[in-house]
């Protein structure tokens, strides 16, 4: 759960500093933003499948972001987070434009990247591949499959959108990260475990969970983002 808080500590923080109220987070999974912001925020969470829909505040819906089901300017900020390495490279050029399109003030794009990612992913795939039934196994093979996105041929791409400004955010030291992940499933895990057994008289402890995590530590994103970072994460402006 930590590294997951500590992901999302950057893109709260400018959310909250710029009071938007109407956003979308597309390839969420089943909470993502959502546990960290107020209640009146206006957020649709978007995925090609979800586990559970238990957030009462909360919008889901399902489909690709290769079509996302949408108008232009939908949402005054629209978040995707650890999504494009999922994509086959040839598609993701299409998946940052249908981002851009729904897009009016500010798109949060956060991915790993570069060579100090592509060093831990695989350092990571070689600690986990004993345990066959491990969750991060799939993820993992997507991104040593796909290869990881390049931040410049990213960038690149997103300055043809003409953008206000791009703002670059270095996000977690890659070998600390790899602790991180670890650490995350000993909390992570027991939770999980726990929320099966509530789900019996339908009480969702997950989000409560989050948001405790995230006062609690959510200020070690900063000071952890040093040196050769796992993910870059970008604050784009869009002009209006």
């Amino acid at each position: 759960m930590l590294d997951i808080v500590l992901r999302y500590e950057p893109i709260v923080n400018d959310i909250k500093k710029n009071k938007y109220k109407k956003i979308l987070e597309v390839g969420s999974d089943d909470y993502g933003v959502a546990p960290f912001l107020n209640l009146t925020s206006k957020i649709t969470l978007f995925d090609f499948s979800f586990r559970r829909k238990s957030l009462k505040t909360v919008f889901y819906k399902t489909g690709s972001v290769l079509k996302l089901p949408f108008e232009d300017k939908s949402f005054e900020s629209v978040i995707s987070l650890d999504m494009l390495e999922h994509i086959p490279p040839k598609l993701r050029n299409k998946a940052l434009s249908e981002l851009m399109r729904v897009t009016k003030k500010t798109l949060y794009l956060g991915f790993p990247c570069d060579s100090a990612a592509r060093k831990r992913d695989k350092i990571f795939f070689n600690l986990v591949s004993p345990f066959k039934n491990s969750p991060h196994i799939k993820y993992i093979k997507e991104h040593l499959q796909n290869g990881l996105p390049s931040s410049k041929a990213v960038v690149k791409k997103i300055k043809v959108y003409k953008p206000e400004s791009i703002q670059e955010v270095n996000n977690l030291n890659a070998k600390i990260e790899i602790f991180l992940v670890v650490l995350s499933n000993l909390d992570f895990l027991p939770l999980l475990a726990l929320q099966k057994l509530l789900d019996r008289i339908h009480i969702d402890i997950l989000p409560f969970a989050f948001r405790f995590f995230m006062f609690s530590f959510g200020w070690l994103s900063k000071p952890l983002s040093f040196d050769k970072c796992y993910r870059k994460i970008f604050i784009i402006s869009k002009r209006i």
